[in-house]
């Protein structure tokens, strides 16, 4: 049997890239994967041996994935200045929507993510009819369908990812182009929100609706 063991076994450990595997309960070592541990006698225990360099390699690729990923090549997501661009009153974006689509309508909320006073806005129920029972219970008595929300006070003109020490992202302060390209990609309003400068956190690609 040896001929066959020592061959799966240096698969196994190629295949993983480790020099071994180790039991979680007891910390047995072995040179392959067995479903049940010889020493205590647990099902799946075996796991990889990860080295010290192997989890450093790991743990820099972790932090890496959790860095602010900026969606505009060329341009800080973060960088208040950089993204505020010409900002623009709620109000003012309201007029824009309503100029499409007059029957949007606007409600405080709390974001309970974000922690803060929001401003959601609703248009008339657009979904599919299989896909109405799925709305809560307001929006169904409303008949009206939550759209997206937009900061209370005055928007920028990008989106702002705000972040902690270690360059995670810990929120968002959605700009005025990124709430209309919202209400374009569902088909509500028929202008591309984009100037060509650069991109918005949801990118645009195409529209239901087709402009006049």
């Amino acid at each position: 049997m040896t001929h066959i063991i020592a061959p799966e076994g240096y698969r196994q450990r190629s295949a993983q890239d480790t020099a071994g595997f180790q039991c979680v309960a007891c910390k047995h070592k072995m040179l392959m994967v067995v479903d049940t541990c010889p020493t205590c006698g647990m099902r799946d225990s075996l796991q990889p041996i990860i080295s010290r360099d192997q989890y450093h390699d790991q743990t820099r690729a972790i932090k890496e994935s959790k860095r602010v990923q900026h969606f505009s090549p060329g341009y800080d997501s973060t960088d208040v200045e950089s993204q505020k661009g010409k900002r623009m009153f709620p109000e003012d974006l309201f007029m824009i929507i309503r100029a499409a689509l007059s029957g949007m309508v606007v409600k405080q909320s709390w974001n309970p993510v974000l922690k803060r006073l929001q401003w959601a806005m609703y248009a008339p129920i657009h979904c599919k009819p299989e896909d109405v029972k799925h709305l809560s219970i307001q929006e169904q008595n409303d008949k009206l369908q939550h759209v997206c929300n937009c900061e209370m006070s005055v928007l920028p003109e990008w989106d702002i990812i705000t972040k902690n020490a270690d360059d995670e992202p810990t929120g968002l302060v959605r700009g005025w182009r990124s709430v209309l390209g919202i209400f374009y990609r569902k088909g509500l309003i028929p202008w591309v929100p984009d100037d060509g400068r650069r991109l918005s956190a949801h990118t645009i690609k195409s529209s239901p609706m087709q402009a006049n």
